[in-house]
């Protein structure tokens, strides 16, 4: 995950979830790093982030080389959030006292085709707004019978919290996966980020 403050004064954050464990899972996440900078650098939009990334991620021909990445740009301007999603699992973007707005995919996954194309979608985004990215490893915990957290329980924790500083959002939630597991080791790792988009 990363957050990028640009020269015109929005920000670019993401996430990503590469398949697999240990080293080798390492060792992609670092190389989508690097791509992630490098295509941010050229162009900042969402969409042609993911694009870049997706034909040079290919291009090195990892074996079973493929992982998801959510990418979100906030500009306090327009009020308005950008993002484009290679398969990950959505963010949740809270606005005032509104439910949370689903960012769910808009392409396959990284790694898949070559020459794929992701789209940048735009949701309103009011300075205050709160921006909740995550890892599947949240959604898909499973309790000791085998029923997962799933996404309808996250967004019924991110409501209840509302406007919260991120701090107490991603609280809420790491708490909430905690008591789900009932004291189990989760499955998958997950990871949990949150941003407020503040104008400066």
């Amino acid at each position: 995950y990363d957050a990028l403050p640009l020269p015109d004064g929005s920000v670019l954050v993401c996430v990503a979830d590469v398949v697999g464990h240990g080293v080798p899972a390492a060792m992609m996440a670092a190389v989508l790093k690097v791509l992630f900078l490098d295509a941010a650098e050229l162009d900042p939009d969402p969409g042609r982030v993911v694009r870049r990334v997706n034909a040079r991620f290919t291009a090195l021909g990892i074996p079973d080389g493929f992982a998801s990445l959510l990418v979100v740009r906030w500009c306090p301007e327009q009020k308005t959030a950008w993002y484009a999603s290679a398969g990950h699992e959505p963010g949740l973007l809270t606005v005032g006292s509104a439910p949370p707005v689903l960012l769910e995919a808009t392409g396959t996954l990284l790694g898949v085709l070559e020459d794929g194309e992701w789209e940048s979608l735009a949701v309103p985004a009011e300075p205050g707004s709160t921006l909740l990215l995550l890892t599947d490893g949240v959604t898909e915990a499973m309790d000791a019978d085998g029923v997962q957290f799933g996404r309808s329980r996250l967004g019924e924790v991110v409501t209840a919290v509302g406007g919260a500083d991120p701090e107490r959002m991603v609280g809420a939630v790491d708490k909430a996966v905690r008591t789900h597991l009932a004291g189990r080791a989760p499955d998958d790792d997950y990871t949990l980020v949150a941003v407020r988009f503040n104008e400066t």
